[in-house]
C-alpha cells in the first residue's frame, strides 16, 4: 500500500470538509488486514469479508485486473469517479466537495 501516506494527507485535508474514507480489502486473512492497518496507522475504516477476490466484496466492487482501485462517491451516494492511483484523488475530491450537500430530509 504505497499510497497510504498520500491517502493520509488527503484524509487530513478533506475529512474535515465532509469527505468520508473507507478502505476495501481483498485480503483472505483478516489478521493480515489488521496487521497492515496497525503498521500503517490507517485512520479510516476497512471493509473486508475475508474471502479475497471470490467474495461478495470483490463482486460488489467488480474487482478484477482492469478495475480501478479507488472509487469516489458523490454526496448523492453515486460513483463520481473511478481511478487507479491515489495521485488522481485530489482532483476528483475537489470537484465532488464543490457540490453542496443536500439538506437533510425532514423527519
Amino acid at each position: 500500500m504505497a499510497e497510504v501516506p498520500l491517502l493520509k494527507q488527503l484524509y487530513g485535508k478533506y475529512a474535515p470538509r465532509g469527505a468520508v474514507f473507507l478502505g476495501v480489502s481483498m485480503d483472505e486473512e483478516l489478521s493480515a488486514l489488521d496487521k497492515m492497518v496497525a503498521e500503517k496507522a490507517i485512520l479510516w475504516p476497512q471493509l473486508c469479508d475475508g474471502k479475497g477476490v471470490d467474495g461478495e466484496v470483490a463482486q460488489a466492487f467488480r474487482f478484477g485486473g482492469n478495475t480501478p482501485f479507488f472509487y469516489l462517491l458523490g454526496r448523492d451516494g453515486r460513483i463520481a469517479a473511478r481511478f487507479r492511483f491515489a495521485e488522481e484523488a485530489e482532483r476528483h475530491l475537489e470537484k465532488v466537495l464543490a457540490v453542496p450537500a443536500a439538506p437533510d430530509a425532514p423527519r
